[in-house]
């Protein structure tokens, strides 16, 4: 298109010549540097791009983890927030991503445990973990949310990066203890609430039914823990699938 201007412009009038050379000096031209342009373009590899990508938001959300007590090791969710900001929540959602991404996972075993033992110092004995730190009241899907942070730590794939040998039946004793209490949690019906001793119906939640079905499942993945005498939550785990199943919403424009 270019040279077809400037052709139009410049030279179509002038002397034959001119318009001649011209139209030698174009024919060449186009493919030389056609061809010096192909040769520059480098082909796009999705991997590589997304590895990079993780790795920037590994360390972005790194970035705001609290390095000092009484908060050590917990991120917080604003990145210009306040070191109270820092929330059990937050903290295993940014470790379930970051493990599961695996950027430079043996770079990042100090920051992951340290993150692993903030969540776990903040624990209710009784009830698990509510939206902030120190609160008392547990809550299904930050409990949900963090199961899939300590069985993303126990892959095969990044267990030996993250825990000792050794460490690792303390971090199994921890999900065992978590998950038998989520599952306590289930109604009737099979969904879950958002807090434990609730038995009315109407508290039931499909976002707390889909975290701790998630939980569940993910937990029967891991050989760790359904390889063991100790498992026995297959049923919850059809009786929660069940209830989102019977409990979805259509309309005209499909499932909502």
């Amino acid at each position: 298109l270019l040279l077809f201007w400037v052709f139009q412009s410049f030279v179509r009038m002038r002397r034959t010549r001119e318009v001649v050379a011209f139209l030698i000096i174009g024919a060449l031209g186009f493919p030389i540097v056609g061809f010096l342009g192909f040769q520059t373009i480098k082909p796009i590899s999705v991997d590589d791009l997304m590895q990079t990508e993780a790795r920037d938001l590994t360390a972005l959300a790194f970035s705001q983890q609290e390095l000092a007590e009484p908060y050590l090791g917990g991120i917080r969710f604003s990145q210009n927030g306040a070191a109270a900001d820092a929330q059990p929540w937050t903290t295993a959602q940014v470790l379930y991503g970051v493990l599961n991404a695996q950027p430079d996972i043996q770079k990042q075993a100090r920051e992951i445990r340290m993150a692993l033992e903030y969540i776990e110092a903040n624990r209710d004995p009784a009830t698990g973990w509510g939206y902030m730190a120190g609160s008392r009241k547990g809550v299904t899907e930050i409990n949900s949310w963090v199961i899939l942070a300590n069985l993303a730590s126990l892959r095969v794939d990044t267990n030996h990066r993250i825990w000792r040998t050794d460490e690792t039946p303390l971090v199994v004793a921890r999900l065992e203890r978590d998950i038998a209490e989520l599952a306590s949690r289930q109604h009737d019906d099979g969904g879950w609430a958002p807090i434990g001793g609730a038995t009315n119906p109407r508290h039931v939640r499909t976002y707390c039914t889909l975290m701790a079905v998630w939980a569940l499942v993910e937990a029967r993945n891991n050989s760790l823990l359904s390889g063991k005498a100790t498992w026995k939550y297959d049923q919850a785990i059809k009786n929660g699938v069940r209830w989102l199943l019977k409990n979805r919403q259509t309309s005209r424009a499909g499932v909502s």
